[in-house]
């Protein structure tokens, strides 16, 4: 494609994103900053047709995008290795109010930008995944728990004990009780070889940690919010299309793969129509976008809307160091 080309295609999609109408070549001209006649547009327009960039809904009417005109439109507006980091953002204090609201107000923020719907999913082993534990004894039948998580957090958690544990050898306790956690153990496997004393000892202390250490969000939910505005966009006016996207949003597997699939795109991605491989989200889009902490990828936000979205102010927005700058503030 050729840079007339491309400036005409871009042009289209840009109108047809802002008017969901389909667009003429005296609207292109109107759009223009270089001078081209009604004739050399028209030409342009059976080239854009004949590679299968855009289309005609009717034999009278103008020319709309397809997925592949909007995937040239994408590709060279999207940012390289863009991800949301937090780095900084989070703290100590915030660390599991916690992820759940911290994450809660995030996508609430993130869908007050977009009239798309907006989701987010966390990564719940790497949120609650615990590097190493740190026993401070208070008294007798109180301590204090330090949960080293690998995302760089420090937790602090109070446990009680019914018995007295002062003569317990709590570091080599502790020991043991990450190592099992660090397998996947279950606390049965491990408290049967220890005293009466121990066991209550690793019991709390086990409590304490599995309680603390959940984001409080179960692995496989994803928060969605948006979808009553995203539903009131001219592209939703039709019934089945209200439907299909409303039978997509029920079915949790086609959401997890959304998901996991900005997950493992390891930066800002974007699908279109059929590349989303569900024949309901044929006239849809996807972009989705990694949240890292300390280089580990705790949470995915998704934005799933028409294909006529407006790709360019979201990509921007999600690429732009401005962005972090609004999230420090949220978080």
């Amino acid at each position: 494609m050729n840079q007339r080309q491309q400036e005409i295609l871009t042009c289209v999609v840009d109108r047809f994103i802002d008017s969901h109408q389909p667009i003429s070549s005296k609207m292109v001209l109107d759009m223009l900053s270089i001078q081209l006649s009604s004739a050399t547009i028209r030409q342009v327009f059976s080239v854009l047709d004949k590679n299968g960039y855009v289309e005609k809904l009717h034999t009278s009417s103008g020319r709309v995008p397809t997925d592949k005109g909007y995937r040239v439109y994408v590709d060279a507006i999207k940012g390289e290795g863009a991800t949301l980091d937090l780095d900084g953002h989070v703290t100590d204090q915030s660390y599991h109010v916690k992820f759940r609201y911290v994450f809660d107000r995030l996508l609430t923020h993130v869908a007050n930008k977009t009239p798309y719907i907006s989701m987010l999913s966390l990564n719940d082993k790497a949120l609650s995944d615990v590097a190493m534990i740190k026993y401070v004894s208070i008294s007798s039948h109180y301590g204090l728990i330090l949960l080293f998580h690998r995302v760089g957090i420090v937790s602090e958690h109070y446990v009680r004990f019914d018995q007295d544990v002062s003569t317990c050898d709590v570091d080599n306790l502790i020991d043991i009780l990450l190592k099992s956690l660090q397998k996947n153990q279950g606390l049965q496997c491990i408290v049967n070889e220890f005293s009466n004393k121990d066991a209550h000892f690793l019991e709390c202390v086990f409590n304490v940690i599995q309680k603390s250490a959940s984001t409080s969000v179960a692995s496989d939910q994803v928060m969605i919010k948006n979808v009553t505005k995203c539903l009131s966009l001219s592209d939703y006016a039709d019934k089945d299309a209200v439907q299909q996207l409303l039978d997509v949003l029920d079915d949790s597997l086609v959401i997890h793969r959304l998901m996991n699939h900005g997950f493992q795109a390891n930066e800002l991605d974007v699908l279109i129509g059929h590349e989303l491989n569900d024949d309901r989200l044929n006239s849809a889009s996807f972009i989705s976008i990694p949240i890292c902490l300390d280089g580990v990828h705790v949470a995915c936000l998704g934005i799933l809307g028409p294909s006529r979205m407006d790709y360019l102010s979201i990509i921007r927005w999600l690429s732009s160091t401005e962005t972090l700058a609004e999230l420090n503030q949220v978080c």
